[in-house]
């Protein structure tokens, strides 16, 4: 019997939620195995490299009492810098995860479930990745310049612009095709796509409220003395990073939203509409 979930149907928002965690719950294993092996590491490296950049503006602030102007304006741009940096590596290895999550799903289309070689996917991230990787940074490069001239016109474009990943991992086609792409079809429902997205980032942040859940409780439990209230301890840097991994871990839900909610959108493409 085959127990595979219909991607090719029009949903509503919560069916896609509901088929969704359906699909999660079918191929977690399998999923996560392919995780492990191909992204988690990508993940951590980006945890490091977040909680260093923590600590380091932890340090700077306890400083900027005591620093002069010029060395501020200079420690300013190289937080902005790092910081930078930090959003593209983020892009950079959700771009990858989800390129590994599309190829999963390109194969559970064609073979069903339980009928996924691991192989195969192996052999289609190496392509799928660098597709992935180019839109998604394409897409973030045009929310964050709009984002710097008016909030609006960021959440339009990168709401607008949610299904270009996807379209260029399972169409197989260019950046710009797949922003034009994504663009004409989210704009049959915009309201819709920004409200799955918004659960999806939902979603992230309590991921990464339950990871630092400790750090939460030993604020509310315990007494700090002031003289060392400035003074963070070692093990919530972990916890940090922690969550850091668990977010990006929890990325997994808006990314199949979108796969789904693609094929939502092609089939009312499809749909004639009477005269």
């Amino acid at each position: 019997m085959d127990n595979s979930v219909n991607f090719s149907q029009r949903r509503e928002p919560g069916e896609i939620i509901q088929a969704t965690f359906a699909f999660l719950r079918s191929e977690y294993k399998n999923l996560f195995r392919l995780t492990a092996i191909y992204i988690l590491p990508f993940m951590i490296l980006f945890a490091i490299a977040q909680v260093l950049l923590q600590i380091k503006i932890s340090d700077a602030a306890r400083l900027i009492p005591d620093t002069e102007p010029e060395l501020l304006l200079q420690e300013l741009g190289r937080f902005y810098g790092n910081f930078m940096i930090i959003i593209f590596f983020n892009t950079f290895v959700l771009a990858l995860f989800a390129a590994l999550i599309y190829s999963y799903i390109a194969e559970y289309l064609d073979k069903g479930h339980g009928h996924i070689s691991d192989a195969v996917i192996s052999a289609q991230l190496y392509h799928h990745s660098a597709r992935a990787i180019l839109a998604a940074i394409t897409v973030t490069v045009l929310s964050l310049t709009s984002l710097m001239f008016f909030i609006l016109p960021g959440i339009l474009i990168a709401n607008s612009l949610s299904l270009a990943v996807f379209i260029s991992v399972f169409e197989k086609r260019g950046t710009l095709y797949a922003i034009s792409r994504s663009w004409a079809l989210v704009r049959r429902q915009w309201w819709v796509t920004l409200s799955l997205n918004a659960i999806g980032v939902l979603f992230i942040w309590l991921a990464s409220i339950t990871a630092t859940l400790p750090v939460y409780l030993h604020g509310l439990f315990t007494v700090t003395d002031p003289d060392l209230a400035e003074v963070i301890p070692q093990w919530r840097w972990w916890v940090s990073g922690v969550s850091i991994v668990v977010s990006s871990m929890a990325a997994v839900f808006p990314i199949v939203f979108m796969a789904f909610h693609y094929f939502n959108l092609r089939e009312r493409e499809k749909e004639v509409r009477p005269l």
